[in-house]
């Protein structure tokens, strides 16, 4: 029978790894920072112990790297990691996105056309927060509907390294044409259970924030394909 101290160990490290990894995706704690165990500590009111176990975590999931005589520090951004994420992400979501259009229900589709209309009642609220929250449960439910539980573990995984890097791109292109056409496209292509075109519109919406996340968020030039399809297709995490 496992002891309950080890369950209340569990959401506490779970507690703390969140927090840190928020901190880490919204800039709080910067790219290239170095993080001094004590600091956090009081940061998050807790002793130095959990934050040892959390920045492991955070490590597995590329966002803090360890060295063994400086410490840790937050990954800086990079164009090579960039690359690295999105293109691992072309092959995951892609998948899902056929997967997911081939087998969706009629119910899910609803539930899908109606986090729509609710994203554009965010957007006409300036609500960028909710519209984020709404987007995600959208391609959470695509995606769900691939009936592959450890795909959609490996692109959970995947979508929290990649998230300091589209966060600012989804928040800037939010309210725009190009992110009204993104979701009914999808939605016309999981209507027609139409995998092949789902999967398109997806790999086109990663190529192009691998585009604009070069431009926009690491300064760097746009290179091989993904800049012809900016204009077709927004960020999306």
């Amino acid at each position: 029978m496992a002891d309950a101290g080890d369950g209340r160990h569990r959401t506490k490290q779970e507690a703390v790894v969140a927090r840190l990894r928020d901190a880490i995706l919204d800039e709080e704690l910067a790219p290239g920072q170095w993080l001094r165990l004590r600091d956090l500590a009081r940061m998050l009111g807790t002793s130095t112990m959990p934050i040892r176990e959390a920045l492991q975590v955070l490590a597995s999931e590329g966002l803090v790297t360890l060295s063994p005589h400086r410490g840790a520090q937050v990954a800086p951004l990079s164009a090579e990691e960039l690359e690295e994420l999105f293109m691992a992400r072309l092959g995951l979501d892609g998948l899902a996105a056929r997967l997911g259009a081939q087998h969706v229900s009629d119910a899910e589709l609803a539930r899908m056309r109606a986090l729509v209309e609710e994203m554009e009642r965010a957007i006409a609220a300036d609500d960028i927060a909710r519209f984020l929250e709404l987007d995600n449960t959208f391609h959470a439910l695509h995606f769900g509907a691939s009936r592959r539980p450890s795909l959609l573990r490996r692109i959970e995984r995947l979508h929290k390294s990649c998230g300091r890097y589209d966060l600012r791109a989804r928040i800037l292109l939010a309210d725009t044409e190009a992110t009204r056409r993104f979701h009914a496209d999808l939605i016309a292509a999981c209507a027609a259970h139409d995998g092949v075109l789902a999967e398109q519109i997806i790999r086109q919406d990663i190529e192009a924030t691998i585009a604009y996340i070069r431009q926009h968020v690491l300064g760097a030039p746009e290179v091989g394909t993904a800049s012809a399809v900016t204009t077709n297709h927004r960020a999306r995490a």
